[in-house]
This record gives C-alpha cells, sequence and structure tokens, in this order.
C-alpha cells in the first residue's frame, strides 16, 4: 500500500466516526443504549474479516467506513451507559475505570495478537499467518460483541415507547 492509502484510512475512519456521533446520539434515545452498544462492538468484527479477503484497497476503505461507524457507536453510547447506572457521585470514577480497562485489554489484546500471528507467520508463511490472525481478531469481537446483548438496559422502556410513537 502506498503512504496515502494508509493516511485515507486513517482519515475515513476518524470522519465517520465524528459524523456518527450526533445520529447515533438520537438513535440511542429511541431503541435504547443496548442495541447501540452491541452494533457498535458487533461492527468492530467486520474490519479484520475484510482485511484478511481483501484483493483491493477500496474493500479497507469500506472496512474504516464501518469501523468508524462503530467507533462512533461505541464512543456514543459507552460513556452514556455507563453515565446510566453510577450514582451521581460516582460517574467520573466509573468513566476513568472504564477508559482505564478499555485501553489495557485493548494493548494486551494487540500484544498478545501479535506474538500469536508472529508465531503463525513462522509456522504458515506471511500472508496465511496474519489472515488466520485477523479471523481470530474477527471471531473474538464478533462473539464478545454478542455478549452485550445479555447487559442490563439503562434507557427506560417508557421513554423507548414514548420516542417510538
Amino acid at each position: 500500500m502506498k503512504i496515502w492509502q494508509v493516511a485515507a484510512y486513517s482519515v475515513c475512519s476518524a470522519t465517520f466516526s465524528s459524523i456518527s456521533h450526533r445520529y447515533l446520539g438520537t438513535l440511542m434515545d429511541r431503541i435504547g443504549r443496548r442495541p447501540v452498544i452491541v452494533f457498535s462492538r458487533v461492527a468492530m468484527s467486520i474490519s479484520p474479516l475484510v482485511y484478511a479477503f481483501a484483493t483491493s484497497w477500496l474493500h479497507i476503505f469500506m472496512a474504516e467506513v464501518i469501523l468508524g461507524v462503530g467507533m462512533g457507536a461505541w464512543m456514543s453510547s459507552s460513556p452514556t451507559y455507563i453515565v446510566d447506572l453510577a450514582s451521581e457521585e460516582l460517574r467520573a470514577t466509573y468513566l476513568a475505570t472504564n477508559t482505564t480497562i478499555f485501553g489495557t485489554s485493548a494493548f494486551i489484546g494487540s500484544l498478545v495478537g501479535g506474538y500469536m500471528t508472529d508465531n503463525l507467520f513462522a509456522v504458515e508463511g506471511s500472508f496465511e499467518g496474519i489472515n488466520l490472525g485477523l479471523l481470530i481478531s474477527a471471531a473474538l469481537r464478533f462473539s464478545t460483541g454478542l455478549i452485550y446483548l445479555k447487559v442490563y438496559e439503562t434507557f427506560p422502556r417508557h421513554r423507548i415507547a414514548q420516542t417510538q410513537k
């Protein structure tokens, strides 16, 4: 890939994340927090899946669009969900704890995934090793995203019904 293509991915993802914030916030107030959280986490699984099978940089560009919307959904829904759960005096503590856990788990996941993929390179060859690492990442992201179907919905049902009328 050329440098401008890598830069385009970054700009694309960030742009779609920023644009989607406003609309996803409104959507959360209509359908609740949980569906947006589930969407955000499941959408994150599309990116490594596309990376594994992409035959053109445009495929990856489109995956970055979806990733951007998924990140926008996560950044809108996660803090809102946490603030809804926390008592007023503990909201900042809950948000700080969530951010710390999210950052730490992303770092550890990337580190472990990198080591696993690097070891798969030696055994399977570069493309097969990377693709297997990406497929494992997609499966883990998808399955952990579905776990959020079990979380408590913090947006009151009567408010969901009112906004749908």
